[in-house]
């Protein structure tokens, strides 16, 4: 009986070591060629009504309550939802608005777990087309 304790015992040790050396901040980064000008994927992002046209979240939970605050493509404009377990509960409100190169949207977490993190979307014209 006293083996099983003491191996589960070294076993959270070991993963709350391990987790104690971790970074407690991350980066996350992806990119896309859109065939648009920057100036029309910004006003698609900027604007969070428009983001149940694209965002891949909405396909989730048809059902989620969602509600807005401030002026659409505004500068501390925000959004919140409330959902099932997939897509959870939380705010969004854009800190940042450089048109037609840059959102930054500050995103808060409260279901299934509590985060606070910065979305950054940023949009440059290539040679390739929009990015």
């Amino acid at each position: 009986m006293l083996l099983p304790l003491v191996a589960v015992a070294a076993s959270v040790s070991a993963i709350v070591a391990v987790a104690s050396r971790r970074p407690d901040a991350f980066h996350y980064s992806r990119s896309i060629v859109i065939s648009a000008p920057p100036e029309r994927v910004f006003g698609r992002v900027a604007n969070f009504r428009a983001w149940t046209d694209w965002s891949p979240y909405e396909e989730y939970d048809r059902a989620m309550k969602k509600s807005y605050s401030g002026e659409d493509g505004a500068l501390g404009s925000g959004y919140a939802w409330e959902g099932n377990g997939k897509v959870g509960a939380g705010t969004m409100r854009i800190n940042t608005l450089d048109a037609p190169s840059r959102v930054e949207i500050a995103l808060a977490f409260d279901r299934p777990f509590k985060a606070n993190n910065v979305a950054e979307f940023l949009f440059e014209a290539t040679s390739e087309g929009r990015r």
